[in-house]
């Protein structure tokens, strides 16, 4: 199975999404890699790699859960958006091959976990689920899949909310996918605890996610670096 692939980003020359796009490429097929918002100095533009500029909205506005929704309309009104893709954030790390996709719903028990530390978040995710039936978080930091005539769908609805700072991946999963496969979230952040248990988990992981902090300074960053050690086709050298 061939993906499409779509990244949003803001920011100068992101390490973090360097190694992103060299885990995918190595760990998945792919037809085109879209990058929208901010290119970094390194991004070069090929048959397989289009970048849209986007950028400087008003957050205090829209709200940061705003963020994704505002860059995927930026690229479905150029014109270039494919009829399907998996969303990534610049810090996803794909970790072992693969061939066929599975989407994922977070674990209730890991979203009360950074719900009860993080109350800004867990509001977002309930004004997402004010408009669905169903009441799972997708808030995972793992690519998603995205057709888009349902996110046209969810843009117009979107659209018309009084707070759009939403968490849109929740939104969009709980209208759209239906997961019936639960996991917790793979973010590692600072201070995380790299314990022989731990790092048997990392070694036998999926999907990666990292903070800009532990990406930088922890033992992580020099994982996935080791890991993924080879330059991807979209770098300038």
């Amino acid at each position: 199975m061939s993906f499409n692939i779509v990244y949003y980003f803001q920011g100068q020359d992101s390490e973090e999404l360097k190694y992103s796009i060299r885990s995918a490429e190595k760990n998945l097929d792919y037809d085109v890699i879209y990058l929208v918002g901010d290119k970094p100095s390194w991004f070069k533009e090929t048959n397989k790699s289009v970048y849209i500029k986007s950028g400087n909205y008003n957050l205090q506005y829209y709200g940061l859960g705003s963020v994704p929704i505002l860059h995927l309309k930026k690229l479905y009104n150029s014109g270039k958006m494919p009829d399907k893709f998996l969303l990534f954030n610049d810090d996803f790390y794909i970790m072992k091959r693969i061939k066929d996709w599975t989407e994922y719903y977070r674990l209730e028990k890991d979203y009360n976990q950074k719900a009860l530390k993080n109350h800004g978040y867990h509001k977002k995710t309930l004004r997402s689920w004010q408009y669905t039936e169903k009441k799972k978080a997708y808030n995972l930091h793992q690519p998603m899949m995205i057709e888009k005539e349902k996110f046209v769908e969810l843009l117009k609805m979107w659209e018309n909310f009084q707070n759009k700072d939403i968490d849109f991946r929740t939104l969009y999963g709980n209208l759209f996918t239906n997961s019936k496969i639960g996991c917790n979230d793979c973010k590692i952040g600072k201070n995380y605890e790299y314990s022989k248990e731990n790092l048997e988990k990392i070694k036998n992981s999926r999907f990666l996610s990292t903070s800009d902090s532990s990406f930088k300074e922890e033992k992580i960053g020099e994982i996935i670096m080791s890991i993924f050690d080879q330059p991807s086709s979209l770098e300038m050298l």
